[in-house]
């Protein structure tokens, strides 16, 4: 179940960037005849205080992004300090989006490695998207790391296809290959996925995924899970296989969202497992409840808006004990662009602490600038 879509609580410096969605290209642009340049937008974001680290700055991300003809950059930069403590290049993810056509879009990203000044090249992820026919979509993607001798080699190869089967409705399915040892790619994991949504806004989702058996190249069903979305909340429910190979429900997820008197929205997540924090319950037992993820949207003000997330489980080792609070998130969002994080963590046993202290500013504003200018 997605936990809290749109409250933009991150719990980490990279996945408050992105990073590992957005690998990217740069290219050298002519001097001349070319298209009109945008600056999309600017910036920065930075872990000012880390009770984990004994430098004042630990980390510091820059981002930007510019529009050119059918084409956009995007450059993600995360910056460490070095042993004289000041920030350097550490690791830097680049993204080119070409709209190739109005059907037709490709998208090459590229995760590099900086160090003592030289750029290592560590994974590309190349993507493309067609519309065809009818409504159906395609995406092949095809991931690519460097082997012993630094060339760049095809590692995972994906290919999904969307197709719609009514008003509302449509059938995902996705193939994961990977390289065979007989040279070429062998299919390792299929996916199949149905969605609908009826005239009253409910959605519904099934998904069942297949993997291949290394031993003898036969077909298991591997997870299947099934969600329900309302205005008030979600249900979703996961089957694994048991001891025994046969299909048993494994998790269930039921989300409650609601606005108090206050105008403060509230969803409430908790999650009922048959794995409690490394014990697993007898199948004739029911599921137990083994965390609560809570959010808390505050009404939007002159000051900004407020959103609290609270993460609550069992300890590690104890599963009859009860919840405890192992994480709070309070994310402030100001009226000209930046935010701010403070992020309180504990392993269950002692009260929380605060950890991090995540910003973010806005470095530029968006302006139309002419490259031969």
């Amino acid at each position: 179940m997605r936990i809290g879509v749109g409250a933009r609580i991150h719990c980490s410096l990279l996945s408050a960037l992105g990073f590992g969605l957005s690998f990217a290209l740069v290219s050298i642009l002519p001097a001349q005849d070319s298209p009109p340049r945008t600056e999309l937008e600017s910036r920065e974001v930075q872990l000012v205080r880390d009770a984990l680290s004994p430098v004042t700055t630990p980390y510091r991300v820059q981002e930007s992004s510019t529009r050119i003809g059918n084409r956009t950059f995007r450059t993600s930069v995360l910056q460490r300090p070095s042993p004289e403590g000041r920030l350097t290049d550490s690791v830097i993810v680049e993204e080119e989006t070409i709209q190739e056509s109005p059907k037709k879009s490709r998208r090459i990203q590229k995760l590099f490695n900086q160090s003592d000044g030289r750029r290592i090249l560590v994974e590309t992820v190349d993507e493309e998207t067609v519309e065809k026919a009818a409504g159906v979509r395609t995406v092949t993607r095809v991931m690519s790391r460097p082997d012993l001798n630094g060339n760049q080699q095809a590692a995972r190869r994906e290919v999904e296809e969307t197709v719609p089967t009514g008003p509302g409705s449509s059938t995902t399915e996705s193939t994961i290959f990977l390289p065979s040892i007989n040279a070429g790619f062998q299919s390792v994991s299929r996916t199949r996925r149905a969605e609908n949504r009826d005239q009253e806004g409910k959605q519904t989702m099934d998904q069942e995924q297949v993997v291949r058996s290394s031993d003898n190249g036969a077909w298991n069903l591997q997870e299947r899970v099934s969600r329900i979305v309302e205005k008030e909340g979600e249900v979703e429910e996961i089957f694994r296989p048991d001891s025994e190979g046969r299909l048993a429900l494994s998790e269930r997820s039921i989300m409650r969202r609601w606005k108090d008197p206050n105008g403060q929205r509230h969803e409430v997540t908790e999650v009922y497992s048959r794995n409690i924090q490394g014990f697993t319950r007898s199948p004739e037992k029911d599921l137990g409840l083994d965390r609560r993820i809570s959010l808390h949207y505050a009404p939007e003000s002159a000051q900004g808006t407020k959103v609290v997330k609270e993460v609550e489980q069992r300890r590690l080792g104890n599963p009859r004990g009860g919840l405890q609070a192992v994480e709070r998130v309070v994310e402030v969002s100001f009226p000209d662009g930046r935010t701010r994080q403070e992020i309180q963590t504990s392993d269950g046993s002692a009260p929380l602490k605060t950890s991090s202290v995540i910003e973010t500013r806005k470095t530029a504003s968006p302006s139309p600038v002419n490259p031969r200018d």
